[in-house]
């Protein structure tokens, strides 16, 4: 949130080039500050929950004690031989299209930082000065929002009814921050302001459940009873890549729609594509799902009664 005032202000005193510097040293005393305070003990909590519980395992009683360490052995021997590649984040279409959410939602959040400052400067004459105010807003409802998702999530049924949800309001919240000339709306700085407010709403909603929704799809999809350091590690690693390649062709994207149709149908055009994955999304993921688990649930309830029967 900090980052386009502080450059808008930095850039209104100095200059294009001394803005670059000074963000340069700035991340230099940040990787400096890194290397001296963080300490070298990545993924040790494991190790030190195990060592404190074969400490407390020792005053109790002895068969007690070997009954627990087998069941502990026979866990870990299981965890350790099931090793996580990559291939299983491919192997089905929840985790998949929870990858390409995660992709998606970068570029219809992001298409419009490499055209919105011209369009602000040749539509309201706003300069340098009072860009960066403005690219500040969804950072701040971002902010002001992530807390809470939790709260909304637990009101929902399933984690992907939220995503789909968070992708309706991201929807919204581009016909509002064109304004949307399709739907008629006037040339209002305001209800521009008002949509990027929405549009980092959205985000927030949006990306925090995406995280453990590829988590849950793998350890549900491969038979994982337990995270795992590597489990997380992964998770990380390639929720990552795919936030890198939507943060990679969003602007790209929103430079060629800008240059081709302005700002205001730029947004038209991302808000409708947004509503096409919508609609792919909830076919192919949410709607799938609900039919699986209701012949899961069927098979069930046909097992239960074979099973009276014999009884």
């Amino acid at each position: 949130m900090a980052g386009p005032v502080l450059g808008s202000f930095v850039y209104s005193m100095t200059g294009y080039m001394e803005t670059f510097l000074f963000f340069a040293f700035l991340g230099l005393v940040s990787l400096l500050a890194v290397l001296i305070f963080v300490p070298n003990t990545l993924n040790q909590n494991s190790k030190r929950k195990s060592h404190t519980s074969s400490l407390f395992l020792l005053g109790s009683d002895m068969d007690s004690h070997a009954q627990t360490e087998q069941s502990a052995t026979d866990k870990t021997s299981q965890s350790s031989t099931s090793e996580i590649f990559y291939y299983m984040f491919f192997n089905n279409s929840r985790s998949v299209f929870a990858l390409l959410a995660c992709a998606m939602i970068v570029v219809f959040l992001d298409f419009y930082q490499s055209i919105l400052s011209v369009h602000l400067l040749e539509t309201y004459q706003l300069g340098a000065d009072y860009n960066g105010f403005i690219f500040a807003v969804p950072c701040l409802t971002y902010c002001l929002s992530t807390p809470h998702v939790s709260f909304f999530i637990d009101r929902v049924s399933s984690r992907r009814q939220f995503i789909l949800l968070s992708l309706l309001l991201c929807f919204v919240s581009l016909l509002l921050a064109g304004p949307s000339p399709t739907l008629g709306f006037g040339n209002s700085l305001w209800l521009l302001v008002f949509g990027l407010g929405m549009n980092g709403v959205a985000a927030g909603f949006a990306f925090i459940p995406i995280y453990p929704e590829i988590m849950e799809a793998v350890m549900e999809n491969e038979g994982i009873r337990e995270e795992t350091d590597e489990l997380c590690d992964k998770v990380a690693g390639i929720y990552g890549t795919f936030f890198s390649l939507g943060s990679m062709i969003a602007p790209v994207f929103g430079g060629f729609l800008g240059q081709s149709l302005g700002y205001r149908g730029s947004c038209d055009v991302v808000a409708l594509i947004t509503l096409c994955f919508v609609f792919i999304y909830f076919l192919a993921n949410t709607a799938g799902a609900k039919k699986k688990s209701t012949r899961v649930h069927e098979h069930l309830l046909f097992m239960k009664q074979i099973s009276a029967e014999c009884s």
